[in-house]
């Protein structure tokens, strides 16, 4: 039980540090996507039920 006890602790720490690196990579590949592209890509893409999408640009959510 004490091994478990001081070891509990490192794998969460590595649990952070990798989804601190899942986000990073994020950031990285939309800096990339918008360099590449000249913009980001859309916030939403397809249909709902044949309608679009609400938002701020259609008024409706």
């Amino acid at each position: 039980m004490l091994v478990v006890g001081l070891i509990l602790p490192w794998v969460r720490a590595a649990d952070r540090l990798k989804c601190g690196d899942n986000l990073r990579k994020i950031g990285a590949a939309f800096a990339e996507y918008e360099k590449a592209s000249g913009g980001l890509p859309p916030r939403r893409t397809g249909l709902n039920n044949g309608e679009p999408y609400g938002g701020e640009l259609t008024g409706g959510y």
